[in-house]
């Protein structure tokens, strides 16, 4: 098989060229989310594979604690009870989540 490396921009540039999950994640979310990738990738040594439907299934991008809590309700009462339940990447305006 032959591999690209992807790139940031390549990485959000096919998000944003999806007419289905160009709106999934803003963009800052969406770089966070390649560092996770990459940090992962580099953590375990294996390739990650670039596929948006997979990703935009399994993540999921909030602005505040309030936000989550209205898809998951209040036992969330912080960021570290989420953390217990699953993987948060943050970054300045909000968090991703691996969807539990």
């Amino acid at each position: 098989m032959i591999y690209d490396v992807v790139t940031k921009s390549m990485f959000r540039d096919a998000f944003r060229s999806s007419n289905t999950y160009k709106n999934n994640f803003s963009y800052e979310a969406l770089g966070a989310l390649y560092d996770y990738l990459e940090q992962l990738s580099d953590e375990t040594g294996e390739d990650t594979e670039l596929d948006i439907v997979y990703l935009a299934c399994q993540y999921a991008e909030y602005a505040s604690l309030e936000e989550f809590q209205a898809d998951f309700g209040e036992y969330y009462q912080s960021m570290e009870d989420i953390k217990q339940e699953t993987t948060v990447i943050n970054f300045e305006s909000g968090f991703l989540i691996f969807k539990f």
